[in-house]
């Protein structure tokens, strides 16, 4: 009898500073992903990030609904959720303090509420939220908003815009970014530019985005053209983006008229969500990746320890390079075969060039040859430094655990440059 195959539901979450939005995949839903609307089969695809308060009593509004209820001065409105959960400020609301993160986090679980309405959120297999940057504030507060969701720890994800825009694009026809792909984003007088190229001589083809200088700018058609032509004079595009409630109005048609010679022009307000999604669906398995990703948030070096297996040395890697500086962690345990000293092995992406950190164990326990397990943890604090931590696990019943732990910093920004300078930078 042919087993049946489980059907896959998976999310992406846009988490911006002032709204978000959620895009969902399921066979029940349909064949293609739906956006999550505020109420069932309407349109309001982004949710305002506030909160509002009922005077006197614990009832909170999210969204447009705080927002009336606050209009309407039955309720305290609280703006800026994603700041003050950032900067760990504490509001006062009817005499009361309460944490900006703690806040945050009811937010987000009151609008992943609206899923209800499509699918229980127990049946969620992957989620993706994708923010600005992933900074390392942004990370620790990602983390504590992790432990707190009713969706598994193991199905959560996060990545920055840059990755989004890569994911969304790697799931469009070929034409659109075979050259190079131009995404402008316009909101609130910012406007930011961001340009995906794509390597087709690896497999996967490898993805990175440059981010072009912010500006600020009134909608002004002559403005706007100046700016891209800067840009487009440097760059080969085959298509352009175009996302942000500033472009809503049809204030630059001189410079849309530009931006279509040769190319194609697209606007829309999803995109970000929807390469969340992709993403989301690529840790599933259920996406075939033919392209990936290597930007700032990824290590780019393999990290390996030599064993002895079967007689035999091996490599045995224990990092490996496109993880998120932020979720590569690794933990291990071995026993201790020769001098005091646990080298880890760094290597590059080719392969082809090599470094050796190595930990020495400075005042170990005096035992017999093989006769000491360790544990060894390596973990990022941020973006450029990493740690490699060794702790003494003693060896059974024989020897009793010194309590003892060695630690090693290491640059991996520093790394990655010496040991990948051979290759077409990344």
């Amino acid at each position: 009898m042919e087993k049946k195959k489980i059907s896959k539901v998976y999310i992406g979450y846009d988490l911006g500073r002032e709204d978000c939005q959620i895009s969902l995949y399921s066979k029940e839903t349909g064949s293609e992903p739906i956006s999550i609307a505020t109420c069932l089969g309407g349109d309001r695809i982004r949710i305002p990030l506030t909160l509002a308060k009922r005077t006197g009593i614990e009832q909170w509004y999210y969204g447009e609904e705080a927002i009336r209820k606050a209009e309407q001065e039955e309720a305290v409105l609280v703006e800026n959720i994603y700041e003050k959960a950032l900067q760990k400020e504490t509001i006062i609301l009817d005499e009361k303090e309460y944490q900006g993160e703690l806040l945050f986090q009811m937010y987000i679980k009151k609008t992943l509420g609206l899923l209800l309405s499509y699918i229980p959120l127990e049946k969620i297999d992957s989620c993706t939220f994708c923010v600005e940057k992933m900074e390392k504030e942004t990370v620790e507060m990602w983390k504590n908003l992790m432990e707190t969701l009713p969706i598994k720890k193991e199905a959560l994800y996060a990545i920055s815009y840059s990755e989004a825009f890569a994911y969304y694009m790697a799931y469009q026809d070929q034409s659109l970014w075979e050259r190079g792909v131009l995404l402008l984003e316009y909101d609130k007088n910012l406007l930011k530019g961001r340009i995906l190229t794509t390597d087709k001589n690896t497999l996967p083809h490898l993805m990175k985005v440059e981010e072009v200088e912010t500006v600020e700018m009134e909608p002004d058609d002559q403005l706007f053209m100046n700016y891209v032509k800067q840009i487009v004079s440097g760059h080969l595009v085959s298509s352009v983006y175009l996302v942000g409630d500033g472009f809503k109005e049809q204030w630059y048609q001189e410079t849309l008229k530009l931006l279509c010679q040769g190319r194609r022009a697209f606007r829309g307000q999803n995109l970000y969500g929807l390469g969340a999604l992709n993403y989301s669906g690529i840790k599933l398995g259920v996406k075939e990746q033919n392209c990936l990703y290597l930007g700032p948030d990824q290590i780019k070096v393999n990290f390996l320890l030599k064993a002895v297996y079967q007689g035999e040395e091996a490599d045995y890697e224990i990092l490996s390079a496109d993880l998120h500086w932020y979720e590569a962690e690794t933990e291990i345990e071995f026993i201790l075969d020769g001098k005091n000293e646990v080298a880890v092995y760094i290597r590059s992406l080719d392969g082809k060039c090599e470094e050796i950190i190595r930990t020495i164990l400075k005042d170990f326990p005096v035992r017999e040859e093989k006769a000491s397990r360790l544990k060894m943890n390596i973990y990022f604090q941020d973006k450029g430094t990493g740690i490699i931590q060794i702790t003494d696990m003693g060896f059974g019943e024989v020897y009793e655990s010194s309590g003892r732990v060695w630690k090693e910093e290491f640059g991996l920004q520093i790394l990655e440059e010496k040991l990948n300078g051979n290759l077409k930078k990344i």
